[in-house]
């Protein structure tokens, strides 16, 4: 991503090799991990992958959603439900009662205050708006490859300078119309 926006020389000074060496713990939903005189706990939050989890700290309020939750980017909110866009709106439904006074995203930083406290509702609302234009889009179009193009046009029309490429983009929005898809030939 850096060598794509002309900036490769940036992470020169940074260590980024993997290590084999590294070792963790598996976490799941309901863990709660001590911090040292603070406690995070462990939401699992599926949908934009199957693997999503977000972390919350009662103490600090503050919500980790990594990408299971909504990403503010600009004056919107980039819905980002790319593997199981049902699932994605379940995750939602249970960050929202969350006492949250700082939401870390994963991408463009952190939201405060008001803004955040309201953020995952704005996220369920528009999670909701923006399913049913994908929903449109696909009976529209027909096919998941015409509609992921089509959604990857107007998107890149409004937001140019967004952080992923067009092809991981559209490969985005090829997932996102593959469950969309299956979900509206069940019914």
């Amino acid at each position: 991503m850096a060598k794509q926006v002309g900036r490769e020389g940036v992470y020169a000074a940074y260590d980024l090799e993997w290590r084999e060496s590294l070792s963790g713990a598996i976490v799941s939903e309901g863990d709660i991990i001590d911090l040292g005189g603070m406690e995070g706990h462990v939401y699992e939050t599926p949908g934009h992958s199957s693997c999503s989890i977000s972390f919350y700290i009662p103490h600090l309020k503050a919500l980790f959603a990594s990408d299971g939750a909504g990403i503010p980017y600009k004056d919107t909110i980039v819905i980002s439900a790319n593997s199981n866009f049902t699932k994605y709106q379940e995750s939602l439904e249970k960050l929202k009662e969350l006492d949250v006074e700082y939401l870390c995203a994963d991408h463009y930083g952190y939201i405060s205050g008001k803004e955040s406290r309201n953020f995952i509702r704005q996220c369920i609302e528009t999670a909701k708006d923006y399913r049913s234009l994908l929903e449109d889009v696909y009976l529209w179009e027909g096919d998941i490859e015409s509609a992921a193009k089509k959604m990857l046009e107007a998107f890149l029309a409004e937001n140019e300078d967004y952080f992923l490429s067009s092809n991981i983009m559209e490969g985005v929005y090829r997932q996102t119309f593959r469950h969309i898809a299956g979900v509206m030939e069940k019914h």
